[in-house]
């Protein structure tokens, strides 16, 4: 179990390039919700259909939610096919980029010691049927 976490801990803090793009491989904890999910409300209790930066989740309904302490807003991330996110898009670049944070997220992220993410899906049937994976991500230092 120790040599599996630093195996994993040293991919990750590996430079590398990916997809002609400069970054490092992070493995995350990945969740998913939708800006409809009934959790998802304002003070009023209306649903909220904007991100943590404002932008709106229902023109922009692809996206990632993440603790911002470890990957800060404006984080692009590559996700590769095979883990369901998303597998039939017809975008070739499969960038996303960290526009949200969320309570679970955060409390992943700070608890039990992962690196955790929430993918945005524009359905709750889209959310549910993604579930909770652990998966590999490209996370982008530089520019493509």
């Amino acid at each position: 179990m120790i040599l599996a976490a630093l195996i994993t801990a040293a991919m990750a803090a590996q430079p590398a390039t990916y997809m002609n793009a400069h970054g490092y491989w992070l493995q995350v904890e990945a969740t998913a919700y939708s800006p409809l999910d009934s959790m998802t409300r304002d003070d009023e209790n209306n649903p909220r259909r904007l991100t943590a930066t404002g932008i709106s989740a229902l023109r922009r309904p692809y996206g990632i939610a993440a603790d911002p302490t470890a990957l800060p807003y404006g984080t692009r991330i590559i996700i590769p096919t095979g883990y369901g996110y998303l597998d039939r898009s017809e975008s070739e670049a499969r960038v996303f980029t960290v526009d949200d944070t969320g309570s679970i997220v955060k409390w992943l992220t700070r608890h039990d010691g992962v690196i955790a993410i929430d993918l945005r899906y524009i359905s709750v049937s889209s959310a549910i049927r993604f579930g909770r994976k652990t998966i590999w991500v490209f996370v982008i230092a530089e520019p493509l």
